[in-house]
């Protein structure tokens, strides 16, 4: 390989690393918010004052942890893409696409 080829691999490398853990940081946020949830719904459930609250505000915790868990699965998916394209493959779609109708612009048919 010459120098400049490495060099450019290196470059994208590094830009891929970045990438990478950028990715990770967000998922260790999102994974920290997760457990502050979680601890709040404890301390609220099982604290000194639980036998005070309504069944009502049991939920509330619970909603920020379901908007919570989505952000970390979305983190979580970022990074799978981030590490699938550092491996120079694609990362794998979730969803599946069905080919176009023959009668629709840009198809194949």
């Amino acid at each position: 390989m010459e120098t400049a080829d490495l060099a450019r691999e290196n470059a994208l490398l590094k830009a891929r690393l970045a990438e990478v853990e950028a990715t990770l940081a967000e998922t260790q946020e999102a994974n920290r918010r997760l457990q502050d949830i979680l601890h709040a719904a404890q301390r609220e459930k099982f604290g000194k004052r639980s036998e005070k609250l309504s069944p009502d505000q049991f939920n509330l915790p619970l909603e920020d942890a379901e908007l919570a868990q989505g952000v970390l699965e979305a983190a979580q998916e970022k990074a799978e893409a981030a590490l699938q394209r550092a491996r120079g493959r694609r990362p794998a779609s979730r969803h599946a696409t069905a080919a176009s109708p023959p009668h629709l612009p840009g198809s194949s048919g």
